[in-house]
C-alpha cells in the first residue's frame, strides 16, 4: 500500500469481515480490538481500525507495535531518511513538529536541564527529551526518546507511549466501581 511493500492492511471489505468474524466468535461488540495475522512470513504490518501483521518470526513485536497505532493512537517514530521539514501539527501524542520548542506535547515528562532538541547520544539514551526524526522524516519532527517500540522492534514503549496506552484504558473503563459514602454526602 502507498508504495511501501511491507504495509499490510485491510481495506473496507476486510475490516467489515474482521468485525463480522469477531462478532460471530465472541459476540456482537464484546471485543475491544481486533488483531489480524496474515499467513505470510514476509515482514509487514499496519495499524488502524484493525491491527495487521505477518507471521514473520518477529510477529509478536510487529503486532505490539501495530497495536500502539490501533489502540493508543501512536505515530511511527522512525524515518525513511526523508529530509523534508514539512511537518504538520498532529494530535498523535508521540510526535511533535517542534514549532514551539521547548514546549513539546510531552513537556511534563522532560526533566529540567534536558536540552531541547535533545542530542541523539548515549548520554541521553534513557532521557525523555525531543529527538529529531520520526513520522517518516529525518528532520523537522521530534519524538520523546532516543528509542521506543514505535521506532524499533524489541525496544520497550517510552513513558510517553506508555501513558497514551493508559489514557486509552481510562477512556474505556471506570476507575471507581463504587464509592462510600455517596458523593452527595462528602
Amino acid at each position: 500500500s502507498g508504495g511501501v511493500e511491507r504495509v499490510l492492511y485491510l481495506d473496507g471489505t476486510g475490516i467489515t469481515r474482521a468485525f463480522a468474524a469477531a462478532d460471530s466468535i465472541v459476540g456482537v461488540g464484546a471485543w475491544d480490538k481486533i488483531l489480524v495475522f496474515v499467513n505470510s512470513t514476509k515482514y509487514g504490518g499496519c495499524g488502524g481500525a484493525v491491527g495487521v501483521s505477518s507471521l514473520h518470526p518477529n510477529s509478536d513485536e510487529i503486532q505490539i507495535h501495530e497495536f500502539g497505532h490501533s489502540f493508543a493512537g501512536l505515530a511511527d517514530e522512525y524515518d525513511y531518511g526523508l529530509d523534508s521539514t514539512n511537518c504538520v501539527e498532529t494530535p498523535l501524542p508521540n510526535v511533535d513538529c517542534g514549532l514551539h520548542l521547548p514546549n513539546v506535547k510531552w513537556s511534563a515528562w522532560v526533566k529540567p536541564g534536558t536540552p531541547l532538541p535533545t542530542p541523539p547520544t548515549v548520554d541521553f539514551a534513557n532521557v525523555v527529551g525531543a529527538f529529531e526524526g520520526g513520522l517518516y522524516q529525518a528532520r523537522g519532527v521530534y519524538r520523546p526518546m532516543l528509542d521506543c517500540k514505535m521506532r524499533t522492534l524489541g525496544a520497550p514503549f517510552c513513558p510517553v507511549c506508555q501513558e497514551a496506552h493508559v489514557l486509552k484504558l481510562f477512556e474505556r473503563m471506570d476507575l471507581v466501581g463504587m464509592a462510600t459514602p455517596a458523593v452527595a454526602t462528602v
